[in-house]
């Protein structure tokens, strides 16, 4: 939120250390902090590092095969085009999904 302080406004940080991922106000996950390069590159970028991530989603719907087939391909949202990704289903429910993705 604009104005809300954020999680490194309450940490004392050495100079050197980055953060990799982001979390937005109403998301939830994992934010390492790390002083080592090479493991900040290779977690950023999976194809650097073969990093598989893992989101779980809220969806309309199921997760059709044809869906994951789309992101495969790449797809465009709003008029974004996005690359294709190696995305798979971890599991499904209706309305939430757990999918894997790598970037190809």
């Amino acid at each position: 939120r604009d104005g809300a302080p954020s999680v490194f406004a309450r940490l004392n940080l050495a100079p050197h250390a980055c953060a990799v991922g982001r979390l937005d106000v109403n998301s939830e996950g994992l934010l390492v902090i790390t002083s080592d390069g090479a493991l900040a590159r290779a977690m950023e970028h999976p194809e650097i590092g073969g990093l598989e991530r893992r989101y779980e989603v809220l969806v309309h719907g199921r997760v059709t095969p044809s869906k994951v087939a789309a992101f495969r391909r790449g797809v465009a949202v709003k008029g974004v085009r996005y690359k294709p990704m190696a995305t798979r289903v971890v599991d499904s429910r209706p309305n939430r999904a757990t999918l894997a993705r790598r970037r190809r």
